[in-house]
């Protein structure tokens, strides 16, 4: 399979053991199949923690997928059809390619490592709210 950036062989690799992804080492964009990104996301091998403690630029977050959108967009390396490209999650600030006909997404060097910290903060603010919500049942229920 040749990359959707620079036309180079991807690379097929284990990611933290796991998940079999194809990697362009040229540029280091990643090929993953439909249903590999989801494989990532429930995995936890790697910890972000100290990544979360730094403060988030969102300026030039925003100014960076501003960019982003404006550049072109690629083909499938399977099908060949021009993928679409949008934010992961309408709250990530991360963009990825995806194909249309459900073949796989494109991510972007550094991309991946991204997405891991957004699912990271995902899980420890979802764990906030179940212990705020059981909290204040917790206290009504006292009461």
């Amino acid at each position: 399979m040749k990359c959707p950036n620079d036309n180079s062989e991807l690379v097929k690799e284990k990611y933290e053991g796991e998940v079999e992804i194809d990697k362009c080492e040229k540029c280091g964009g990643i090929w993953l199949d439909a249903g590999e990104l989801e494989a990532i996301q429930e995995l936890k091998v790697n910890d972000y923690r100290e990544d979360l403690k730094e403060m988030s630029d969102h300026i030039n977050e925003a100014t960076a997928l501003a960019k982003a959108k404006d550049t072109d967009l690629i083909d499938c390396p399977i099908c060949g059809i021009e993928m679409e490209r949008s934010e992961y999650g309408y709250c990530s600030q991360i963009l990825i390619d995806s194909c249309t006909k459900g073949h796989g997404v494109w991510l972007d060097r550094h991309e991946l490592m991204a997405l891991e910290i957004f699912y990271e903060q995902s899980r420890i603010e979802a764990g906030k709210m179940r212990l705020g919500f059981i909290g204040s049942l917790l206290d009504f229920l006292r009461k």
